[in-house]
């Protein structure tokens, strides 16, 4: 648990080393990250079970409709870019761009691409598992993308 009154440094350090399992998701009617209002999906939300005063909300869309050459593979290669940010409470820490692959089923954080295979670090994908919530979809979509974590 984080003290009363945390650094960012402080919170980011903490959240990284928290495990996927242990946040929980919401769908919210309301967002301090200002979802898109025609958003069907109201707006996701994963709170910290270790520190409920940390979560991560789904913000407004990146790009509609995200190419890149590692979403081709999915059998629904359509693909959305959402900014997702970490909030301490009602302040916001930082944030991640994570892409929703094949049908929403798994989110994964844009790769470094000039890397063969792409590849993301053990950080960004920590988002993407907490995101996605299953780690066999989690998997699955890594491995039609063909992104590796960086060791």
């Amino acid at each position: 648990m984080l003290s009363a009154t945390p650094t960012r440094d402080e919170v980011l350090e903490f959240f990284y080393s928290t495990d996927w399992r242990d946040w929980m998701h919401h769908d919210t009617n309301s967002s301090y990250a200002g979802t898109d209002t025609d958003d069907p999906t109201h707006n996701p939300v994963n709170v910290c079970n270790s520190d409920v005063r940390l979560r991560i909300e789904r913000g407004k869309v990146a790009v509609e409709d995200f190419r890149e050459d590692w979403v081709e593979n999915f059998p629904n290669p359509d693909a959305t870019s959402h900014s997702y940010w970490l909030y301490l409470g009602d302040s916001p820490i930082t944030q991640k761009v994570l892409v929703a692959v094949d049908g929403y089923r798994a989110f994964l954080p844009v790769p470094t691409i000039r890397n063969d295979p792409p590849t993301i670090s053990h950080n960004d994908a920590l988002w993407g598992k907490i995101v996605t919530r299953d780690m066999a979809d989690f998997e699955t979509a890594l491995g039609y993308s063909g992104i590796e974590i960086e060791d």
